[in-house]
């Protein structure tokens, strides 16, 4: 499961909804936490009359500041309104979620506060649960097997594993895919094909196709601002990314397959073991 602190600035109203919608909601998806800049010490009565109302009781809840945390970081750090109050938490994805303060408001203006909170946290589970969902490498496989005599020549073979792949993987976290080649006599790389918008091309050998490349193994990256510099930005919404080298009888490597996802550690070795069966379904590598 992946661990989701949501921050505001009291720890009495939006981050409390937010932490109860998202037990309600996100069980054996993300485990939730809730915490406040400058801690009230209650939970604000409106709060929990509104959640009643949603058949969620956090009349037991109390209001903490984040040094009460039984965690020292998580997944993901949800800020809600708290801008610049807001202490620093060691996260591997930080989002801002401006949501107006419903302190001392009517109790119409808490239950539209509510409900957008739980439309986002219902989008937010859903955006992780992606990360969940099986990917059918095998079929995808067999697939290709069985369309082979249709792409007789290599660039028709990896516009036949591109497409197949965007097809089988777009609703499974998957937001975009392609070949980048080697560039003859250059050190850089060209964007063979790709699904389903096009990308930066040519592109450095510092990035991480590059280094699939050199080092003829698949590169699986959970987060790819993590690489500073190493990281070749084609669309910055994207976060992890997995490369797969295509070996030749000879041993040697001139292209790879790239994909990208806007989730976080989208990508495993089980990825990287079925990215390797389909290509070899496609006689792209040995």
């Amino acid at each position: 499961m992946k661990t989701v602190l949501f921050l505001c600035t009291e720890n009495s109203c939006r981050s409390q909804m937010a932490g109860a919608f998202a037990r309600a909601f996100g069980a054996g998806v993300i485990e939730s936490y809730s915490a406040g800049s400058s801690p009230s010490g209650i939970v604000n009565p409106q709060a929990i009359a509104v959640m009643k109302e949603k058949g969620i009781d956090i009349s037991a809840a109390r209001s903490q500041g984040f040094k009460d945390l039984p965690v020292s970081q998580v997944d993901y750090l949800v800020t809600m309104g708290c801008q610049d109050a807001c202490p620093f938490f060691p996260t591997a994805k930080q989002l801002d979620w401006k949501l107006p303060d419903p302190k001392g408001q009517p109790v119409e203006f808490f239950r539209c506060v509510r409900d957008d909170i739980e439309k986002k946290v219902k989008e937010l589970i859903e955006m992780i649960s992606a990360k969940n969902v099986k990917r059918d490498y095998p079929a995808m496989a067999q697939s290709v097997q069985e369309k082979l005599p249709s792409a007789p020549g290599n660039e028709d073979k990896m516009k036949l594993v591109t497409n197949l792949l965007w097809d089988g993987l777009k609703d499974r976290g998957l937001d975009w895919v392609g070949f980048y080649r080697l560039m003859p006599g250059q050190e850089a790389m060209e964007l063979v094909c790709r699904q389903p918008r096009a990308a930066c091309s040519p592109i450095g050998l510092q990035g991480v196709c590059g280094k699939g490349m050199r080092d003829k193994e698949p590169q699986i990256i959970k987060d790819v601002y993590a690489l500073g510099d190493q990281h070749i930005v084609c669309d910055p919404a994207n976060l992890s990314e997995i490369v797969v080298p295509l070996i030749e009888p000879s041993g040697g490597c001139r292209v790879v397959l790239d994909m990208d996802s806007r989730e976080l550690g989208a990508f495993d070795q089980q990825d990287a073991e079925g990215l390797a069966l389909v290509l070899r379904s496609a006689g792209l590598t040995i």
